[in-house]
This record gives C-alpha cells, sequence and structure tokens, in this order.
C-alpha cells in the first residue's frame, strides 16, 4: 500500500490510499513540496481571470449558446491532453488552459439558463443548475476512491463534458440576447416561438410587439464600447458591481478555504471531502425555502452570519467520537459559504441589467476568482494554525454580511433593460424616502401643536 504522509501543524496524518496514485505521490509534491501542488489549484483560477473577461465580451456580442459550446469545446482538447500529462509543467499549462474554458462558458450558461425563465421561476431554476455542481461534487469523492489513478478521473470528466455539450446545440440563442444586444426582433421571436413550442403554449408571435430598451431608438442598438461606459456614467450600477464584487472576494476565499482543506480538517481525505460535497448538494436543493420568504438581501446577509459564527463555535474544543464539534461547525459553515456563494450569481444576474448582464457577471466572477486563487493557500494556513484560520473566516463572513445592507431587494422584481433603469429606479426608491421622512416630519409637527389628534 502507498501510505501518504502530509505535516499539519506538528502532527502527521496518514492516509492510507492503497494501490491508488495522485500527481501529487507521482511528482513528489508534498512535504516540503507541498506548495507545488497547492499552485495547480491557483492556476486553474489564474486561467479563469482571463476566461471570465473573453467569456463575458463573447457571451454579450456572440451569444450565449455559442460561448458555452466554445468554453466547453476548449475544455475537452485541454483534459484530453491533462490525462496524458508527463511533467509537471505540461499539467500546470493543461490546469490554466482548463480554467480559461471553464470560465469563458460558466457565466454564459448560467445566463442563458436564467433569460429563459419568468422571474418567479428564477429561484428554482438557479436552483437545478447549482445542483448539477453539487452534484458533480458529490461524485467525485467516490469516484477518486474508486478509480486507482488520477488520469482516469480526468478522462471520466472529459467523458462528461463531451455529454454536457449535446443539450447545448438542441436549444436556440436566448431571446433577450437577440433583441438587447442585437436588435433582432426576428430571430428573438423564434427563439421565443421554440419555447412556447416545448412548453405545449400556443403563441402567434406575429401578434407580439416587443418593447424597446428605455433611451435606445427604434433601429439603434448601443456598442460595447458604450456599454462598457455606463459602469462609469451611471453612480449606482458602479455601486452595485462594487459590493457584489467584494462579496464575491470574501465568499470565494472562505469556500475554496475548505474546498482544498477539507484533507486538514479529518482523518479519512476521500469521507471528508464527500461529506463536503454532500453538505453542497443539499445546501443548493434547500436554497429556494430562505429565497422564498426572506428574498435575496436577506438571505444572503443571514447566510454571512450564520457561516461566521459556525466557524467561532468551531473553536470549542468538543469530540462527540464519532466527529468533533470542529469537523461539524466547519461542515455547516462551509454549507451556508456555499449557499451565500451560489445565491451571488443569481443576485447579480436579477440586478444586472440585459445589456450588461454578461459583463457584470464576468466581473462578479474575476472577483471570484481572486478569492479562489487565495483559497487553497488557505490549506497552507490550517498548517500555520487552525484556529486562527477560523477566526479570518469568522471576521470576513461577518464583514459580508453588512455589504448586501445598501442593494436592493430583486426578489419578483422585473430585471432593468439598461443601466438609466437602474439608475431611475435608485432615484425612484430616494424619492420615496424622502418623501416618508417629510410625511413622519410633518405627523410629528403637527402632533407637536395639537392642531390634529395622531394615533
Amino acid at each position: 500500500a502507498v501510505v501518504s504522509t502530509q505535516s499539519t501543524g506538528g502532527t502527521d496524518f496518514f492516509w492510507d490510499i492503497g494501490s491508488r496514485t495522485s500527481y501529487a505521490l507521482d511528482w513528489n509534491l508534498f512535504c516540503d513540496r507541498e506548495y507545488l501542488s497547492t499552485t495547480l489549484n491557483s492556476l486553474f483560477f489564474i486561467g479563469g481571470i482571463p476566461g471570465l473577461f473573453v467569456g463575458g465580451w463573447l457571451a454579450d456580442m456572440f451569444g450565449r449558446r455559442i460561448t458555452t459550446i466554445f468554453g466547453i469545446g476548449c475544455c475537452i482538447l485541454v483534459n484530453v491532453i491533462a490525462a496524458m500529462s508527463s511533467r509537471y509543467w505540461m499539467l500546470a499549462l493543461c490546469r490554466t488552459l482548463s480554467g480559461f474554458g471553464t470560465f469563458v462558458c460558466y457565466n454564459a450558461v448560467y445566463i442563458l439558463f436564467l433569460e429563459f425563465c419568468a422571474p418567479q421561476h428564477r429561484a428554482f431554476a438557479c436552483t437545478l443548475h447549482m445542483a448539477q455542481w453539487g452534484l458533480g461534487t458529490t461524485l467525485l469523492a467516490p469516484l477518486a476512491y474508486l478509480l486507482h489513478g488520477w488520469r482516469w478521473l480526468i478522462w471520466i470528466s472529459v467523458l462528461m463534458l463531451a455529454i454536457s455539450i449535446v443539450p447545448v446545440f438542441l436549444v436556440p440563442e436566448s431571446p433577450r440576447f437577440y433583441f438587447t444586444n442585437k436588435g433582432d426582433e426576428k430571430n428573438a421571436k423564434r427563439s421565443l416561438q421554440w419555447l412556447a413550442k416545448n412548453n405545449n403554449v400556443d403563441l402567434n408571435t406575429d401578434n407580439i410587439q416587443l418593447e424597446k430598451n428605455a433611451g435606445q431608438a427604434d433601429d439603434t442598438k448601443p456598442s460595447q464600447l458604450e456599454v462598457l461606459k455606463e459602469f462609469l456614467e451611471y453612480r449606482e450600477m458602479t455601486i452595485q458591481l462594487a459590493a457584489l464584487m467584494i462579496m464575491g472576494v470574501i465568499v470565494a476565499f472562505i469556500y475554496y478555504g475548505f474546498a482544498f482543506g477539507w484533507g486538514k480538517l479529518g482523518s479519512d481525505l476521500y469521507l471528508s471531502y464527500f461529506y463536503a460535497g454532500l453538505g453542497d448538494l443539499l445546501t443548493i436543493i434547500l436554497q429556494p425555502v430562505p429565497h422564498m420568504y426572506l428574498g435575496r438581501r436577506k438571505s444572503m446577509i443571514v447566510y454571512f452570519l450564520v457561516a461566521g459564527c459556525t466557524f467561532l463555535v468551531a473553536l470549542i474544543p468538543l469530540d462527540f467520537g464519532f466527529i468533533t464539534l470542529e469537523q461539524l461547525s466547519c461542515l455547516v459553515g462551509s454549507m451556508f459559504s456555499s449557499a451565500a456563494f451560489f445565491s451571488l450569481f443569481l443576485y447579480t444576474s436579477e440586478l444586472a441589467p440585459d445589456a450588461q448582464r454578461g459583463k457584470m457577471l464576468g466581473f462578479l466572477s474575476i472577483a471570484c476568482r481572486v478569492g479562489a486563487l487565495l483559497g487553497p493557500q488557505a490549506n497552507l494556513m490550517f498548517e500555520w494554525s487552525k484556529q486562527g484560520t477560523l477566526v479570518i473566516f469568522a471576521v470576513l463572513a461577518v464583514l459580508a454580511s453588512l455589504v448586501p445592507i445598501r442593494l436592493p431587494e430583486s426578489r419578483g422584481i422585473k430585471t432593468p433593460a439598461t443601466a438609466a433603469e437602474v439608475e431611475e429606479r435608485r432615484r425612484q426608491k430616494a424619492g420615496r424616502r424622502k418623501e416618508k421622512v417629510e410625511e413622519r416630519r410633518r405627523q410629528k409637527l403637527v402632533e407637536k401643536n395639537g392642531d390634529v389628534q395622531v394615533e
């Protein structure tokens, strides 16, 4: 049997993995060379940063569907090469390019998924989309246990990618993209007709009059440069984007800190990651409940606060025999961090105007990639001090819970068409708030003067 030893905080973990292999064992990437292993994980997200820039631009310029196909195709090609890697640098390059392809398609397919849905179905649609992530994470640990070689695991991912690209060829482009981004009413109606037909709805598109965006002339559409300039011209959209990106950095750091650090929090490597994946899946399935009753904004505040509290509870030294309080609290905390992570993308897609949705999700994902770059290094932080790392996670989670307070609620509200509409909604909300303040002031004055009786 091959036994891997890792020194963590002065305590050695011995994982009996039988005849299984990993690239860490094949290329001696542990102990004083463990940083090379965490670097491989970080390289995936480094490749994802340009992938998000390119993917956001492609999604808004050429379409969500084409971008998704391009991204998945890149992943298939790169992973085939990765499965045959014979050197560390070769796998490192493949990991970087794999991150590029993954994040080219990730936002595009997410936008395509949500733009096919009515506002009242977005939370459920988001749950279905994210459940695939949770299911894949849950299956990863048992597959790694059953397959006695890391190359086989990559070949399985190639097979899954090849299967996943098939449905994308069977659906049309988003009607929102055709009409808002391209000004193509004809193809927009064709997409609507396809959706109606496959949902058994009798729809005559000849009798439909599609509404133009506010501030957009009948025969014109904004250029990509004009769309980018709107992030600077409209203060409200800039504030919203900045707040979402701050939350993205924090939640990604916490999420991926656990995603790559469960080996330091349990004695059984495979069970630790299996339970973490199962927690992700359970979180995703239950997400619509708080979204339904609390809304997106309040749900995210609760997720961050609960996560921060559980990280502090994990500091209590208590052993139940089959699990420690530290492991249980970290699992619960990571579940709520996952809920905040997944909810953040739904929230952003609903706040973003149609013409900027791909770019806003792209900027959010870039912020998340910054946190994800730091996340694998938390694997080394756990070696420095588990208690200190958990305190840092708790403080960051509580700080992140304060950010959504400034943002508007998006549940059940029609998504804005343009940045101008986002700004107008802010002005209307500020006007209503001012009117309420004036009304309360007037009532106090009337009550004080005794002109009328105020209940």
